[in-house]
């Protein structure tokens, strides 16, 4: 029987691009994820992708039951919610405080499609010590695994080192946002366990910091997912912190009046989806 986790997994399937990560969105395992494919292939008599197609491409079986995930689900996702507001008074705002200030630009899209699906509640972008809900660091939620890398220079000399050690970044100036808070892989990683404080200096925005790194002015460490615009043109270069790279939690902290709210919940989904579509150097959590 054709069910609605089913229908979801095809739309995780269009959304994600393979297999491998639509598996995470859905918090399933790669084979879990195959054998619910399989069997719904069998229900049919028919592939419903091509299969080693990347992104994946859907047979015209495949695209008529997507057409009717498109259809059915808004209804029943609506519904859901309906019956969540019914169960439990949904608080009138929620306040969120960012650890990470790069994340505003991707939230903003996130945050517009929350309003449509809870429009009796409103999202405030407040310091974090008034704070609901706070985006980044250990998380109550863990949304996905990201991918710190360090910003450099096209042509700077730490580009060529096949793995950097703290020795290599000695007399180096640390470029931060200004907001930024939390923990710094680069510190935790190789300068802290080695001694090795750095001179830094404080940058307004994601475009100032890469600017200031292109004209050699010092060298950074973001989320590749901050980064990846900038190093289109050539004159930036990102390498990962050493082997297998860093590749710390970010996700939802919450306090406990909010923490059980069926808003919060579909907040945090709303959020991993649209990493998994968007955001590069990202691992979701399972």
């Amino acid at each position: 029987m054709l069910e609605i986790r089913h229908l979801r997994t095809l739309r995780a399937l269009r959304s994600a691009g393979s297999l491998v990560r639509a598996a995470e969105m859905l918090h399933l395992t790669q084979s879990a994820l195959s054998h619910q494919v399989k069997l719904l292939e069998d229900r049919f008599g028919a592939p419903l992708f091509e299969r080693k197609s990347l992104p994946v491409v859907f047979t015209a079986a495949g695209s008529r039951l997507l057409a009717l995930a498109d259809q059915v689900l808004p209804s029943v996702e609506q519904a859901e919610r309906d019956v969540a507001r019914m169960r439990a008074a949904e608080p009138a705002a929620l306040r969120l405080a960012l650890d990470c200030p790069a994340c505003f630009e991707w939230l903003l899209p996130v945050l517009a499609q929350f309003r449509l699906r809870w429009p009796d509640v409103a999202i405030d972008v407040v310091e974090e010590g008034a704070a609901d809900l706070v985006l980044g660091g250990a998380p109550d939620w863990a949304l996905f695994r990201q991918e710190w890398v360090l910003l450099l220079p096209a042509r700077h000399p730490l580009g060529s080192l096949r793995r950097l050690a703290a020795r290599d970044l000695r007399g180096q100036t640390l470029l931060r946002l200004q907001h930024q808070r939390g923990a710094d892989p680069l510190v935790d990683m190789l300068l802290a366990p080695a001694g090795i404080d750095l001179a830094q200096v404080d940058c307004p925005s994601v475009g100032a910091l890469a600017h200031a790194v292109a004209c050699g002015r010092g060298i950074a460490v973001l989320p590749r997912w901050a980064v990846q615009p900038y190093l289109l043109d050539g004159l930036l270069q990102a390498r990962p912190l050493g082997e297998p790279g860093a590749w710390p939690e970010f996700g939802l902290r919450a306090t406990s009046a909010v923490l059980g709210l069926a808003c919060v919940a579909d907040l945090a989904g709303l959020l991993r989806a649209h990493a998994a579509e968007h955001l590069r150097g990202v691992r979701l959590a399972i």
